[in-house]
């Protein structure tokens, strides 16, 4: 039995049972001595299991000899602002994060209305929340705030600190039980929710959703430089991704006359190839049984012709599927996952024309405006060149708004302009905080994971390519 221990935390709360039962799909069952427990075993001898708070974890994967890996809401570690490397999204335990008011004020329909009302009656604006970070960004980057109060910063109140400019705005820490706090302590709040219930219970109504989490596989770096850990690391990513796969896929089984056989499988999608082998025993000649992979999606559709030409259809859904050959960064593979073969291609072949097409100008442009705008004339040879990249006007999609200039660009316009700002400053990547929506907010962090891949991916192409 080998002597080396890979220390794993995993969140306390309202995420503990998701995460153990997803740690059970994967084959790495929990055992808890008690409710209290916050050490409990695990299958595996490698691993060390310690339960912490969501919000504590990720500053505790900082550091030569802190946890090797954890987990916690996409939520916190944005809020922390933690030097970790953020490994897979585990798409368990989603919430949305939410601005909101009491119900009775029935003509407030935004922040903007918030403000307005609280300015024109010379009031102090309060807000409770355990997400100051990602408040203050919120209301400092709100335009009706920005022509009110300028570029003071909210006043921001914890037990061990105060700071700020603006006393007519007031951020308050909030430890728990936020959505009690409205209207006697404050006047609205910041928080988590998956349903809106509790919210709904408290006389609360949502305003706006600021951004979304999902709970995410988080690494320390200095684990990822050890090897024994990165590869211990490596093989429980593939293990969490085989539950994550399953959960989006079918594993179905039915028999078919060998004259509807091509008709089947003209029809049928699946991972590879589906398993097609002659049926044993008596009375079987002619028929032959199909065992298969399909997605969730594609089910309901298949019904039709599989009752006309299958019979004895069985469906079971899987705990795992594991692909060997998967590589944990593998960014390739992680940027074309929801795409198609033929879209997966078609993107490919596109980044490295791009690529291409960005070596020849970059030397040429001496602003992005100019060059992105190069690209896109260069790319114009017909509407889908552009809208696969996201240039122009083809699809809705965002503006996003930089110092110099604004794009109107679709969602994938969006990760390949972030592509070309990284490049044109020197490689280095543009903090969260520097990336809005034409809302003023924030990307939400699947976005700027989706960003990140593409970086990567790109990088990829890049090296293949020269």
């Amino acid at each position: 039995m080998s002597n080396k221990i890979l220390k794993l935390t995993i969140p306390k709360g309202s995420l503990q049972e998701v995460v153990s039962d997803f740690f059970k799909r994967a084959g790495m069952k929990l055992s808890y001595a008690s409710s209290r427990d916050y050490r409990p075993s695990i299958s595996d001898p490698e691993v060390y299991v310690k339960l912490l708070r969501p919000q504590e974890i990720p500053n505790y994967l900082v550091g030569e000899d802190e946890f090797d890996l954890g987990i916690s809401g996409i939520d916190w570690v944005k809020e922390t602002n933690a030097d970790v490397e953020v490994i897979l999204d585990l798409e368990i335990g989603g919430v949305k994060i939410v601005f909101c008011v009491p119900t009775l004020w029935d003509h407030i329909a935004s922040l903007d209305d918030v403000l307005l009302k609280f300015s024109n009656e010379d009031r102090v604006f309060r807000i409770s929340t355990e997400y100051l970070t990602l408040s203050l960004n919120y209301i400092k980057n709100n335009p009706t705030y920005k022509k009110i109060y300028g570029d003071k910063a909210p006043i921001v109140i914890t037990p061990w600190k105060i700071w700020g400019e603006n006393e007519k705005v007031k951020i308050f820490l909030s430890f728990g039980a936020t959505e009690a706090k409205p209207p006697e302590e404050v006047d609205a709040i910041i928080d988590n929710t998956q349903t809106g219930s509790t919210l709904r219970a408290n006389n609360l109504k949502i305003v706006d959703v600021i951004d979304t989490s999902t709970a995410v596989l988080i690494a320390n770096k200095y684990a990822l430089k050890d090897e024994w850990k990165r590869e211990k690391i490596n093989d429980l990513i593939v293990l969490l991704k085989g539950v994550i796969e399953a959960s989006m896929k079918l594993h179905i089984f039915m028999n078919v006359k060998e004259e509807n056989l091509n008709r089947i499988l003209a029809e049928l999608p699946a991972l590879k190839r589906p398993t097609v082998s002659k049926l044993a025993g008596k009375d079987t000649d002619g028929w032959f049984a199909i065992n298969t992979i399909i997605k969730k999606n594609d089910f309901l559709s298949l019904i039709p012709i599989l009752r006309k030409y299958a019979q004895g259809l069985v469906v079971h859904e899987p705990r795992q599927i594991i692909d060997l050959k998967y590589k944990p960064f593998d960014y390739e593979r992680q940027f074309t996952r929801y795409m198609s073969d033929d879209e997966a291609l078609n993107v490919k072949n596109r980044l490295i024309r791009y690529l291409k097409v960005y070596e020849e100008l970059k030397n040429d442009a001496p602003d992005e405006r100019k060059l992105v705008i190069q690209i896109g004339k260069l790319l114009d040879e017909e509407e889908e060149n552009l809208a696969i990249l996201g240039f122009g006007k083809y699809h809705n999609g965002d503006t996003i708004r930089d110092k110099s200039f604004s794009l109107h660009l679709t969602r994938r316009g969006k990760i390949v302009y972030q592509f070309l700002i990284r490049k044109l400053k020197n490689g280095k990547f543009l903090k969260p905080d520097q990336v809005y929506h034409s809302e003023g907010y924030p990307m939400s962090q699947k976005e700027l994971n989706r960003i990140k891949i593409l970086y990567e991916f790109i990088d990829y192409l890049e090296d293949i390519n020269t």
